[in-house]
């Protein structure tokens, strides 16, 4: 299993509560298949009070053999920052998708537009909305319960691309023209954007896995 993100809630204040600690750790395994599909990864969470962690690992263990280079993320220095972003199209009302598209005007108008700029933020994120582009909107029920799941975290192949430069933050703004700047991590899980869902009832339900 590959170490693929380590969230503290002092960082991330929307990181759920599970009562199992503040800190949280999503590996995943090197190599697709473990579905249907050939996009199917396997992915487990660990979560460990931060306060337990006095020796922690001065270097990552890297894999002898991976299915895919970019399902081994590099080296990343996490800098969350607090985001607004409204629910895919698709999942709005039919009344409000013609609202919005009256708002936005025609598409040859220069302006902010709904799904680029307000909806679905791009990158890495906690929480927040999915991107529904490739097989649109579907329902995450709990195998266990039936509950939604919830988005925990989001993995995307890129922070920002050509359609998405609303989201690029101000720091990285002057990187805009330098080639992969907009993809520090050099990971794409899956079909490109991989969504780990989680039990609002239960962390320990299974998880539900979108790739888009």
């Amino acid at each position: 299993m590959l170490a693929v993100a380590q969230l503290y809630r002092r960082d991330v204040p929307g990181l759920p509560d599970t009562g199992e600690g503040d800190l949280l750790q999503v590996f995943w395994c090197p190599f697709e298949r473990h579905g249907e599909t050939r996009h199917d990864l396997h992915v487990q969470l660990r979560r460990r009070r931060s306060e337990d962690v006095t020796t922690p690992s001065a270097e990552q263990p890297f894999p002898e053999v991976v299915g895919r280079e970019e399902l081994v993320p590099s080296p990343c220095v996490v800098h969350p920052e607090e985001v607004v972003e409204y629910p895919y199209l698709e999942v709005l009302s039919p009344s409000l998708q013609g609202r919005i598209e009256a708002w936005e005007g025609p598409e040859d108008e220069e302006g902010v537009q709904y799904i680029s700029d307000l909806s679905t933020a791009p990158g890495w994120k906690v929480g927040g909305h999915i991107a529904w582009n490739l097989t649109g909107p579907a329902r995450l029920a709990c195998s266990e319960c039936g509950a939604e799941l919830t988005p925990l975290l989001t993995a995307d192949h890129r922070e920002w691309g050509p359609g998405t430069t609303s989201w690029i933050p101000e720091e990285d703004r002057r990187d805009l023209a330098v080639p992969g700047a907009g993809v520090p991590t050099g990971v794409s899980p899956g079909r490109g954007r991989l969504t780990i869902a989680v039990c609002p009832r239960d962390g320990n339900h299974p998880l539900g896995l979108v790739s888009q």
